[in-house]
């Protein structure tokens, strides 16, 4: 009786061991599933504002690059800007700029520069002209020696802007730049306004040197913060940006912050940054109350179960364990029966023992149908240069890009080594024919394990009414093989006989 109750009492303390094994676990997992979803919520805040903030900068430059077309058809413009006549290019274009600037209020710059880099005029500054930018302004020298059109942030001796900067050609002649400039608050603005957040733009103090005007901006980090809303100025010294996220909280409210929204200049450097907060409380909350009820539930559930699991385990422990090894023992000889007896192990599709007996019931029962016979192209090759592991995982990838571009009910089967057999149920030559042809492109485009690139050549066939599975793959196999004859990365079908 006493060994009994030591028995009993052991698997106790082994059971109560797994429950706080388990119990450790399920919080492990709550708290993990918690970051998991602040972890999306973040990249989905960045995903969308980049986004919102690459289609500002298509409009942008689409919009101004268009102005600047329209203004090269004006006559009187272009004999002025040739003439280098700034005060009658003033002039003559005072009032469009105006209307530019009552439509766009962050439009700042209209600026025309002759071939070498030198100001024609100012519209934002008319009575500063004749200055040799080379220099300061290497987005301006750059389009007038590739006259080709860029945009990007640079820093001028009047301000940060983005800069939309374009060829000045006329009859072929070409004149100079003309170059807009939008204040950098339009990105900032757009944002908050889409998305109700919070912004403060940055510029790398280096990048300010071209600044006529010295401007006493508060440093950070390697930064002068150029523009800024009060919640920034609040939390200021909890911020790092250093960082690409933070989770800060400021009065009783969760914010997550973000750092890596990164402004380049036209050779892709960065310039500047704009931060952004929003506010995630609810969020937050939602999650940690979500999180505080299922560790509650979990703890009540565990205990339950570690009660009723011990009442039945000191009842009936032999029993159930040899019962227990039995069903383990046959469900995995099962699975593994069934999984080798259909599937091939590398690729996981079906393989051609299982293919054999599905495509002899199959036209037993005179079903229509096309088949693809493909292999991969020099596969040989690719194994002796890169080694096996390589093409191991080109046959998995390529297998799995396949997969997700074939119907349900089509059967992908590895016939062996790097052939594979596709049955097209339902379907006549011709369409057999565009599905191979989209398979085959599919594959020339898709970049394999270290960027390899790999061709297939595929045999396609219709199935005849008094086919068997030899004369079909027979029949299918040729055809593959005349498209490897005939150069390889193609199709031969039954309608090239």
């Amino acid at each position: 009786m006493q060994d009994h109750e030591n028995i009993k009492w052991k698997y106790f303390y082994i059971l109560f061991i797994l429950f706080v094994i388990i119990l450790a676990g399920r919080l492990y997992y709550d708290y993990s599933h918690h970051q998991v979803m602040l972890n999306d919520e973040k990249k989905e805040l960045i995903r969308d504002i980049q986004n919102s903030f690459l289609s500002a900068e298509n409009s942008l430059v689409d919009k101004y690059e268009m102005l600047a077309k329209t203004i090269t058809h004006n006559k009187q413009v272009n004999k002025f800007f040739k003439e280098k006549n700034t005060s009658k290019l003033y002039e003559e274009l005072k009032s469009t700029y105006e209307d530019f600037k009552l439509h766009d209020k962050h439009l700042y710059v209209m600026h025309f520069f002759d071939k070498n880099n030198i100001t024609v005029l100012r519209m934002h500054k008319p009575k500063s002209f004749n200055d040799d930018l080379t220099k300061q302004r290497p987005i301006v020298a750059h389009v007038n020696k590739t006259i080709k059109p860029e945009s990007a942030f640079e820093v001028g001796k009047n301000g940060i802007v983005y800069r939309v900067t374009n060829p000045y050609v006329v009859n072929s002649e070409h004149l100079g730049v003309l170059e807009f400039g939008i204040k950098l608050n339009y990105f900032a603005d757009l944002i908050d306004k889409q998305y109700d957040i919070e912004s403060e733009i940055l510029v790398k103090n280096k990048s300010l040197k071209n600044l006529s005007e010295k401007k006493n901006f508060e440093k950070t980090d390697g930064f002068s913060i150029i523009s800024r809303s009060d919640f920034f100025k609040n939390i200021a010294k909890k911020l790092d940006i250093t960082k690409d996220e933070q989770i800060i909280e400021f009065n009783s409210k969760f914010y997550i912050v973000l750092s890596n929204i990164d402004l380049k200049d036209y050779k892709k450097n960065t310039l500047a940054k704009i931060l952004i907060a929003k506010e995630i409380t609810s969020f937050i909350q939602k999650n940690e109350k979500s999180l505080y009820m299922i560790n509650i539930m979990t703890f009540i559930i565990s205990i339950i179960i570690l009660l009723i699991v011990y009442y039945i385990f000191t009842k009936y422990v032999n029993d159930i364990n040899k019962k227990i090894k039995t069903v383990n023992s046959l469900e995995k000889k099962s699975l593994y029966l069934a999984k080798k007896a259909n599937k091939d192990n590398l690729t996981k599709t079906y393989n051609k023992a299982y293919m054999d007996r599905y495509l002899n019931s199959f036209l037993l029962q005179h079903k229509d149908g096309s088949i693809l016979f493909f292999d991969i192209d020099h596969f040989k090759k690719c194994n002796d240069t890169h080694g096996h592991l390589v093409g191991d995982e080109i046959l998995i990838k390529l297998s799995k890009t396949i997969q997700k571009n074939l119907r349900t009910d089509d059967m992908f089967v590895r016939w062996g080594g790097e052939e594979f057999v596709i049955l097209l149920k339902d379907i006549g030559i011709h369409q057999a024919e565009l599905k191979a042809e989209k398979i085959r492109s599919l594959i020339e485009r898709t970049k394999f394990i270290d960027d390899i690139q790999i061709t297939v050549s595929i045999g396609v066939t219709h199935i005849k009414d008094d086919d068997s599975v030899t004369t079909l793959t027979q029949r299918a196999d040729a055809l593959l093989y005349r498209a490897k004859k005939e150069g390889r990365n193609r199709i031969v079908s039954d309608n090239d006989i």
